[in-house]
């Protein structure tokens, strides 16, 4: 992967996030198996505009002049919440969850019922926005291992 540079923007609780330009942001993990995990979902999920388009394989790319963990090259969706903390319970959450209810549930269940990819995260901080076909389109945007499972490992 070509040397990049990238700006921090963000951490979920096991993969960080960096601006490229624009359009383009490279989530990091702490292993090599956590990012390939989120990179075969969200790119299952691309696939049917649920997901930000993936740019890359995994890889690593160089940060202030040091080499990132494994992660890959994302489109940058919009947040519906930038301000959302993951605690649901929270106002800030409650209010984006009001917003985009119908749309989050939407997505998690076509994420399920196609992909067999079911989603046990779902507030509004997980979520963004993003233009396709001329369109704004709701989409998922944490694949984490902790946020989506299979359908073999949710009932097992």
């Amino acid at each position: 992967m070509p040397t990049l540079t990238a700006e921090y923007v963000d951490a979920g609780s096991r993969n960080r996030f960096y601006r490229i330009d624009k359009a383009r942001g490279f989530k990091e993990f702490n292993t090599w198996a956590d990012a390939q995990y989120a990179h075969v979902a969200q790119s299952r999920c691309s696939s049917i505009d649920l997901a930000p388009a993936v740019y890359s394989d995994i890889g690593r790319i160089t940060i202030d002049g040091k080499l990132s963990g494994w992660g890959y090259i994302t489109e940058i969706a919009e947040l519906i919440n930038p301000e959302c903390c993951g605690n649901c319970s929270c106002e800030l959450c409650e209010g984006a969850e009001n917003k985009w209810y119908a749309d989050i549930v939407h997505v998690c269940n076509t994420m399920c019922d196609i992909l067999g990819l079911c989603m046990q995260d779902s507030h509004g901080g997980n979520f963004g926005l993003i233009k396709r076909y001329g369109e704004t389109h709701l989409v998922c945007i944490d694949f984490g291992i902790e946020s989506v499972t299979t359908e073999e490992e949710e009932y097992a």
